[in-house]
Formats: structure tokens, C-alpha cells, sequence
């Protein structure tokens, strides 16, 4: 955590911008897709609500629609994340870089969000256990040409037995996530940039990568 917040002091502006600009993007995505599809249905119903089940169907469709730009996103942010850990400038058009890997995270988050949603309905635990061993997938997916399903595997494999200390770096975030939450939700812009460099450490650590400090010459 406090290696995560010295890199982040190092380069406040451009992170907290990748945060923000992502965090934008997908809620101003999701608003006009709620208006494009809500006042329609409105009108054929004469303006009375809609019923509970149709109303879920519109936000599975809304969720549908901008995951591809949330993946986006997470790509530039978990980029620059890397470039801030390895002592390389971090600027903010890598933000925009994340095309070409898109299909391979768009693809990865699905599967892992399938394996991870039926483990937590079979004992909950299964579902933690295969959280924790696909917390990377995200960092290989935008770090690495491996395919999706290479990309799990990749994570899978660094996370053997490392599953408990990846459980620490997962309170560690929360504690970080709940800190911006309560600092009356503004601190979430600093919190998720500290959070992503969290996560690039533990990449560069498991993944047998060297992080560079970036005050190394």
C-alpha cells in the first residue's frame, strides 16, 4: 500500500485525469443509453412505470452495451498503472491506447466473470478461491499478446499458492476503495488510481517481471 501511494505521488495529475475521464465516459454512456431506451418504452406505456422485470432487462441491456467501454478503459488505466510502476512516463493518451487488446479483455472479463459468479452460487468459496487466481487476468490481457483463455491461465498460474497474499492485497484495496468512498466520494479519484498501482505491483511481482523504481537510473 505504501509503495502504491508513493508511485501515485510521483503522478497524481495523470492518473487521477485517467480516472476521471474513464469514470465520465462510462456513466455519460450509461445515461444516455438509460434515456435512448427508457423514454420509448415510457411512451408506449403512456408514462406509467415500468414493470419490475423489464426494468432489469433494460439495465442488463445498458450493462451489455457499455462493458465493452468500461474494458476499454481498464486497459489504458491498467497501463498507465504499469508505466508508473516501472519508472516509464506515464501519459494519458495511453488512456486511449486500449483497441487493440480490447476483444482479449472483453472476452477474458466474461469468462472470468462466468467462473467467478457459478463458484459463488455452487459454496461461495469456490468462487473467492477462483477470484483470487483471476485477480490478473485484466494486467495480462492489456500487458501481454496472450489470448483470453491464455490470459486466465497465465493468472491462474502465477497465483498458485499465492492466493492468501493476493486475499491481503484484496483488504488492502478495500480499505483504500472505502477510505475515497468515505472522503464524501471525491477521494474514489485518488483511491482507484492507488488502487490499479496496487495491482500492477503484485503484477510485477507474480508475474516474475523486475519493477523498476522509478527513481532507478
Amino acid at each position: 500500500m505504501s509503495a502504491a501511494w508513493s508511485i501515485f505521488k510521483r503522478h497524481p495529475g495523470e492518473l487521477i485525469a485517467g480516472t476521471v475521464i474513464a469514470l465520465v465516459a462510462q456513466y455519460t454512456a450509461q445515461f444516455a443509453l438509460n434515456i435512448v431506451l427508457m423514454i420509448p418504452a415510457h411512451l408506449m406505456t403512456g408514462g406509467e412505470d415500468l414493470p419490475e422485470g423489464v426494468q432489469a432487462l433494460f439495465g442488463l441491456a445498458v450493462a451489455a452495451a457499455v462493458f465493452p467501454l468500461n474494458a476499454f478503459f481498464q486497459i489504458g488505466n491498467v497501463r498507465m498503472a504499469l508505466q508508473a510502476v516501472r519508472g516509464q512516463p506515464v501519459t494519458l493518451g495511453t488512456l486511449f491506447s486500449g483497441f487493440d487488446r480490447l476483444f482479449v479483455a472483453v472476452v477474458a472479463s466474461l469468462i472470468t466473470l462466468f467462473c467467478t459468479g457459478a463458484g459463488l452460487l455452487l459454496l461461495v468459496v469456490p468462487g473467492i478461491i477462483i477470484l483470487l487466481g483471476l485477480s490478473l487476468v485484466p494486467l495480462y490481457a492489456a500487458d501481454t499478446a496472450l489470448d483470453p483463455v491464455e490470459a486466465l491461465k497465465a493468472s491462474w498460474r502465477a497465483t498458485t499458492g499465492r492466493k492468501t497474499e493476493i486475499l491481503v492485497l484484496f483488504v488492502g484495496m478495500f480499505i483504500v476503495g472505502l477510505a475515497g468512498l468515505l472522503a464524501c466520494c471525491i477521494g474514489l479519484v485518488a483511491a482507484i488510481p492507488v488502487v490499479n498501482l496496487m495491482l500492477a505491483i503484485a503484477y510485477e511481482h507474480l508475474s516474475g517481471r523486475a519493477i523498476r523504481r522509478p527513481d532507478a537510473s
